[in-house]
């Protein structure tokens, strides 16, 4: 569970990116030449990066998880559609392209530059969302624990340990001489505790 911790939240950013760098690398790099291959991955890495961060950090955080989701979603959109016009832009500026055959099929290229905002969009939506949900259930942990060491606090601070002790030794000396007053000294200390815990914070004992 350490991974999720915030102190290394950025190992999972660090390997999304390599990940992300290296598949778009394979993939351009079988259908084009070595160097374009790495302009159109470094293009695609600074748009992508900059959709995802700031979904990450500025438009659920400040729309979505606030409830607006109107205004989440128009701004998502416009950033959606205004990063792929001005990515397929850049790239009609380029001096080389995926592939002749892509290339001449305008709408076909929208729609992959399309696609891939759109997966980005997504996947730094689910793994936000993923983010958020862990980072709570770890406060109801912490929350529970703190609760549970605050009753144990009051619970010391409710009983004398040498009252209880000492009982204690005078129930088990009872309880090995097989005394007959062993088990009503139980059902007494049980009642005593039961009243210390449960009744006497009442306004009048």
């Amino acid at each position: 569970m350490f991974l999720f911790t915030k102190k290394y939240r950025w190992i999972w950013h660090v390997a999304f990116w390599l990940t992300y760098i290296l598949v778009l690398s394979y993939t351009f790099g079988q259908i084009m030449p070595f160097w374009s291959a790495q302009v159109r991955v470094f293009l695609g890495l600074l748009l992508h990066a900059a959709f995802a961060y700031f979904n990450w950090f500025w438009f659920i955080p400040q729309f979505f998880l606030n409830r607006k989701y109107v205004h989440y979603f128009s701004i998502s959109i416009l950033s959606f559609f205004g990063l792929t016009v001005l990515r397929f832009w850049i790239e009609q500026l380029l001096p080389t392209y995926l592939v002749s055959t892509v290339t001449t099929i305008l709408p076909l290229r929208l729609i992959f530059i399309a696609f891939s905002f759109l997966s980005i969009w997504v996947l730094s939506s689910l793994f936000r969302l993923l983010e958020d949900r862990i980072k709570t259930m770890q406060l109801e942990n912490e929350l529970r624990n703190a609760q549970l060491n605050s009753e144990l606090r009051f619970l010391k601070s409710q009983m004398n340990p040498h009252f209880l002790f000492n009982t204690l030794n005078n129930v088990y000396s009872l309880a090995y001489l097989k005394s007959d007053l062993a088990a009503p000294m139980i059902l007494k200390l049980s009642g005593m505790l039961r009243y210390m815990l449960y009744e006497c914070d009442a306004p009048k004992v």
